[in-house]
């Protein structure tokens, strides 16, 4: 008997009818789906507004050439031309927790569902990526009253994952034999986001 096994698209595709905006390394993409639905065919520009705490991301779409912080809004490959992007390099150099959301292997893992603003902007929520790396030994510089999501690695291995208070949890008795060379985490306001 044949053992069949289903082979996993890893290309970006969605299933059809629905809308996701995407991060790539230099830019943000706006699918066919997304453009569709929100008649943005004939629209050319965009302006971006950040929530850098809360990890969030809007878009204000609109044609005004002369709004001097917008990004121009372009076609993309594929889906006939549907679909748009815009080219942020220096958005992504400037803010290390989108940068590395932008570097997520999987390309699933880089599409965002936008959801409406009270603004009527369209928004995205940014997955944490453990954008804050110190050494064990460097410890004492993760402040006091963070919180957020944490690992533990040890040789380039995660070894643990965890969340709450960082230096609480790490301060634990029980964790003074763990063994990991470095932490990484991400300080998170909320955590039911």
């Amino acid at each position: 008997m044949s053992q069949w096994t289903r082979f996993r698209r890893e290309d970006a595709a969605a299933a059809d009818g629905q809308a996701f905006i995407s991060l790539r390394r230099s830019g943000i993409a706006f699918n066919a789906q997304f453009v569709r639905v929100n008649g943005l065919a004939e629209v050319t520009r965009a302006t971006i507004y950040l929530d850098a705490d809360r990890r969030r991301v809007a878009f204000q779409f609109h044609s005004n050439a002369t709004e001097r912080d917008s990004f121009a809004l372009c076609a993309d490959g594929g889906s006939k031309g549907q679909s748009r992007v815009i080219q942020t390099q220096g958005l992504m150099a400037r803010h290390r927790w989108l940068a590395l959301a932008a570097l997520v292997d999987d390309p699933r893992g880089r599409q965002y569902t936008p959801t409406r603003t009270p603004e009527s902007f369209w928004a995205i929520s940014i997955r944490p990526a453990f954008e804050v790396s110190v050494t064990r030994s460097e410890k004492g510089t993760i402040p006091n009253d963070i919180s957020g999501i944490y690992r533990y690695v040890d040789q380039n291995e995660v070894v643990y994952i965890g969340r709450g208070a960082l230096r609480a949890r790490l301060g634990a008795p029980e964790r003074k034999d763990w063994l990991f060379d470095k932490i990484e985490y991400s300080p998170l306001i909320s955590s039911d986001e």
